[in-house]
């Protein structure tokens, strides 16, 4: 298993111009902020915060809009974690 010495090593020389990535997800940000990830990464790579996934920022009164469209047999299409996630009457699964 690579180091962090040599993984930031490894992105310092593929880094051969600006780039910014974008992630959606609280967990991910919770991650790359506790270990420090941006300190290592060329000054040229940047990871920005995007809106967030579906899960973390979908407000609690659209849950409960798509269960009631779910009982009028509506075909509701959305992440898959998104169908666990608790509104007032229950959830998607």
């Amino acid at each position: 298993m690579a180091t962090g010495k040599e993984i930031a090593a490894t992105l310092h020389g593929l880094v051969d111009r600006d780039m910014t990535f974008m992630h959606i997800c609280g967990t991910h940000e919770a991650s790359i902020a506790r270990t420090g990830l941006r300190s290592i990464l060329p000054k040229n790579l940047k990871i920005v915060m995007g809106p967030g996934c579906p899960v973390c920022i979908t407000p609690q009164g659209e849950i409960d809009a798509a269960l009631d469209l779910g009982e009028k047999d509506c075909i509701i299409a959305t992440y898959g974690d998104l169908l666990r996630l608790p509104g007032s009457k229950g959830c998607l699964d």
